[in-house]
């Protein structure tokens, strides 16, 4: 599996799926002042990553007598998706959890391993040091599993989780997580005696 070649199995010789990175977390889907629709009457918009539902509003208008407004909800969900939690920023030298988060939404049970790679940060279990694997087993459909590890941020500078999500159908999920990790703030002052 994907997830198992990103931790370093070399047993698995199959054709690897290709993953699409999952990035683009804005709260904001789509906005727009003047747009105008196909001959359908429809607008296409991309989605931000999000595995979220969104709530669309539009005001439309031609001309002073003809306008409406709408709303509806879309839902945007994978077959079997990954959910990485790490905080906000670290210090040099800080221990915390990262988590990663699988749910199979698919109507058959899933088998599922995850993969991270880890950039400016050591994880505690053994290994090389850059990454860490597990076999999350089998999921039942609608249903999700945690899996979590502890890292140290190790000097200032950039961080980041990237992780990878096999399922034994041949799909998966990929998503990353960056934050900073910024300089151990300790100031000395001298009192006079």
């Amino acid at each position: 599996s994907r997830a198992a070649a990103d931790c370093g199995d070399e047993d698995d010789e199959a054709e690897e799926p290709t993953l699409r990175l999952r990035k683009d977390f804005g709260p904001l889907a789509h906005f727009t002042g003047c747009a105008r629709l196909d001959e359908h009457s429809r607008l296409r918009v991309k989605l931000k990553d999000n595995l979220t539902e969104w709530r669309l509003m539009a005001l439309a208008a031609d001309g002073a007598a003809c306008f409406g407004y709408g709303e509806a909800s879309v839902r945007a969900q994978l077959p079997v998706a990954l959910q990485l939690t790490a905080p906000r920023f670290a210090r040099a030298g800080d221990v915390f959890e990262v988590s990663a988060v699988a749910s199979n939404q698919r109507p058959a049970p899933a088998v599922l391993r995850v993969a991270c790679r880890f950039e400016n940060l050591r994880p505690d279990s053994a290994g090389d040091g850059s990454t860490w694997g597990v076999a999350l087993g089998e999921l039942a459909p609608g249903t999700r599993r945690r899996a979590a590890i502890r890292v140290r941020a190790l000097r200032e500078g950039p961080c980041a989780v990237r992780a990878a999500l096999a399922d034994s159908a041949g799909g998966g999920d990929a998503s990353v997580v960056e934050f900073p990790c910024r300089e151990v703030a300790v100031t000395q002052t001298e009192h006079p005696q």
